[in-house]
């Protein structure tokens, strides 16, 4: 599903688009908020990109290791609340993304096994730029994602 939001406020063209393009194979979702989307969209990456990468395990292992699911629990914590989101409804949407492509491999872990730099600055470099109290689980995942980057890059 491919879900956008209008940064300007103007929606009728951009429904319009998402009328047209829209099909039961390549869905189409319309938001009005483009920046709790955003949001949204930066909490799953923070916790399911970064500790698939760290640990090169496909999505649902989140969910499936204990370990893990503590480590994607206390991410969602930090994450949700430097980005003043629901920590439960933000912890519901990674169960859900991380249910849907249990099998899948993160892009951040590609870009680890392809020895490419990966988007850990754009993700939890932002959020830790972002924090006003200490969040050591983002500051470890940080630092970890990037000594893999340095030894394959």
């Amino acid at each position: 599903m491919i879900k956008i939001a209008s940064l300007t406020g103007k929606s009728d063209e951009l429904n319009s688009l998402a009328q047209r393009l829209n099909q039961e194979t390549f869905p189409i979702e319309l938001h009005n908020d483009w920046e709790s989307l955003l949001k949204q969209k930066l909490m799953i990456n923070a916790v399911i990109n970064t500790i698939t990468a760290l640990f090169d395990v496909p999505n649902g292992k989140i969910l499936t290791n204990k370990h893990l699911h503590y480590l994607a629990k206390e991410l969602c914590k930090e994450t949700a609340t430097v980005l003043q989101l629901s920590e439960t409804d933000s912890w519901d949407e990674i169960v859900y993304v991380a249910e849907q492509t249990k099998e899948n491999v993160s892009s951040m872990r590609a870009d680890i096994q392809q020895g490419s730099k990966t988007e850990i600055e754009a993700i939890t470099g932002y959020i830790l730029k972002q924090a006003l109290t200490k969040v050591p689980y983002s500051n470890f995942i940080y630092r970890a994602i990037l000594a893999l980057n340095d030894e394959r890059i």
